[in-house]
């Protein structure tokens, strides 16, 4: 082996001077692959001999042709077809890297046979291959088309969803089309991913009736869908409790629809739906539905308070205490520590969360506070503290 690691070296040199085009022809016809090899991984050898090699009986010599930059293209034209499918891979690779610079050729001929050979490698036979291509050309503005268009509806999907969910060079004609043959639901969903899916589009994703797909697209916070959409959504969510956490959290969600979504009574993982508002009709519809189905509880108007969804906070404590919002409101603006606490007692809230309701509601100081006794229990009896209430209600 040394012998001919020996001969290597002879036969190119001790540097990395350029070989002459008789030293050149002689080596890609010699019976040593190593040679070969060697030869076929050099910048400074004459296109012709490099295309010599793309059709060496070798394929190990075929796929150092196929990652040498320096190759013609007329040689990668030639491995997009060949057998071996690390030759294909290899040519893949290097190829789809070139992409993002075909508007910058100057030969409008070498420009069409690259934009060919990446056509050719798109309807591969060998996923790999394709796949390669999907995860290199996924994000590429310049992409060819042709060959983002024919990945996009691969029927593969390591091949198909890195180009549906990132390509921009997909319009939503292109969506829509590749949407109206489609019968995948995670290809649906890659679609539903994209950022800022358009009107059009995400009516279309709704029209699939693909229950994950449509769950992706609320909760894409970017997608634009229309408020007759929403509405839509809201009226079958009533039989498909996946979709009514990802409504009710949707950024400017229109107050009727949301309005609609709290009276429908629609729960989200087995929890009740939390809204988070500044519309107060939003916020006393979701408490009157959770006090009429025997939900609306302590721990509700605590998680709600730490949010910070003072609305509900006050809708919740109006509904259980049977008292008007205007009286809650009233006390909560007096930032009387002895009325919130008595408001909290007529709702039938622990002391501990009428405490937490006196400063994070009311914004009254820690000093003025009135604390649980023994930790827990009303420092207040039942008549004190109903005659505390009625200086509000009076």
């Amino acid at each position: 082996m040394s012998a001919i690691f020996n001969r290597i070296k002879n036969l190119f040199g001790q540097g990395s001077s350029a070989l002459t085009y008789g030293q050149a022809k002689e080596l890609a016809s010699d019976q040593n692959p190593e040679v070969r090899k060697e030869l076929a991984e050099r910048i400074d050898v004459r296109p012709e001999i490099l295309y010599f090699l793309a059709e060496d009986p070798d394929p190990i010599v075929r796929c150092e042709i196929a990652k040498n930059e320096a190759a013609p293209r007329q040689a990668d034209a030639v491995l997009a077809k060949d057998d071996d499918i690390e030759v294909r891979s290899c040519l893949a690779n290097k190829i789809a890297r070139l992409a993002p610079n075909l508007n910058s050729m100057e030969r409008e001929d070498i420009r069409h046979l690259t934009v060919g050979i990446l056509e050719d490698l798109a309807r591969d036979q060998v996923p790999k291959i394709r796949q390669i291509l999907s995860d290199t050309l996924k994000d590429v503005a310049d992409a060819p088309v042709s060959v983002i268009r024919q990945l996009a509806q691969d029927d593969e999907l390591l091949v198909s969803v890195p180009v549906l969910e990132n390509s921009p060079v997909l319009t939503d004609e292109d969506l829509l089309h590749i949407i109206s043959n489609l019968l995948e639901s995670k290809a649906l969903s890659a679609i539903s991913r994209r950022h800022a899916v358009s009107p059009g589009v995400a009516d279309a994703i709704v029209d699939t009736d693909s229950k994950e797909a449509i769950t992706v697209l609320l909760n894409n916070e970017s997608a634009q869908i229309r408020e007759e959409t929403l509405d839509l959504l809201v009226d079958r969510s009533r039989n498909i409790e996946m979709w009514q956490g990802p409504l009710v959290r949707r950024p400017q969600l229109p107050a009727s629809v949301a309005l609609r979504l709290v009276e429908n009574g629609g729960e989200g993982d087995g929890n009740p739906i939390q809204i988070n508002s500044d519309n107060i009709d939003i916020a006393l519809a979701a408490a009157k539905r959770l006090k009429r189905e025997g939900k609306l509880e302590a721990k509700d108007i605590e998680s709600a308070l730490k949010t910070g969804d003072r609305q509900f906070v006050r809708s919740a404590l109006a509904i259980r205490s049977e008292l008007s919002l205007a009286v809650i409101e009233k006390i909560v603006k007096t930032r009387s520590a002895k009325g919130v606490m008595a408001m909290a007692w007529k709702a039938g809230l622990p002391m501990r969360l009428a405490t937490d309701l006196q400063s994070k509601l009311a914004g009254i100081s820690n000093g003025d506070l009135i604390n649980p006794r023994n930790g827990f229990d009303y420092p207040m009896n039942d008549e004190e503290l109903a005659a505390e209430l009625s200086f509000f209600t009076d």
